[in-house]
């Protein structure tokens, strides 16, 4: 910073001088980094925490969903927390306004809208089995209908047969019959 001397004079003139912008935003960088991390690995556990909560709420739901999908929802989750927690933060630096359980309000809005969200899908899963029970249902009934029609067809198919052989056999018996009767005629 190019101080050699600590005195009182030295330090005055440093503040009054431009350098002191510098310092400023050093200092200002320096504790939004630091704000950052320490707001970001919080919320990194809050999701741990709730996604751990979350894999509960499936095993009681009786739902097999990996971890990955659930650490994901509860991200997702997280989100109104997160804003309402922003604006917490800022009312709290132009007003003293405290809110005395604020933070079990932010997991347990994000808590709410996980098993929210995993009951749902836990419905959806049962309406997409009704359905999928229903369509095989209707193509077991397309299945006997087209084998009776099969068997319909074949039985058609054979009796047309019989009635062609019988024919040709009355026609072999009327030869054979009118070719008898000369001869026994002739007799």
């Amino acid at each position: 910073m190019g101080i050699n001397n600590f005195d009182k004079q030295s330090v005055i003139n440093y503040a009054n001088s431009s350098q002191i912008i510098s310092l400023y935003i050093g200092i200002f960088i320096t504790v939004f980094i630091y704000s950052f991390i320490m707001y970001l690995l919080t919320t990194l556990s809050n999701a741990i925490f709730l996604s751990v909560f979350g894999y509960l709420s499936t095993w009681v739901a009786r739902i097999k969903m990996r971890y990955v999908a659930i650490f994901n929802m509860s991200i997702y989750a997280l989100t109104l927390s997160v804003f309402l927690n922003i604006l917490y933060i800022a009312v709290n630096i132009f007003i003293d306004f405290k809110m005395e359980y604020f933070q079990v309000m932010y997991v347990s809005v994000a808590a709410i809208y996980l098993v929210a969200a995993i009951f749902i899908l836990k419905s959806e899963f049962i309406k997409q089995q009704e359905e999928l029970m229903k369509i095989i249902e209707a193509q077991e009934i397309v299945k006997k209908e087209m084998e009776e029609k099969e068997e319909e067809e074949k039985r058609e198919k054979e009796k047309k047969e019989r009635q062609k052989k019988d024919k040709e056999e009355e026609k072999k018996e009327k030869k054979e019959n009118s070719g008898e009767e000369p001869q026994g005629s002739n007799a």
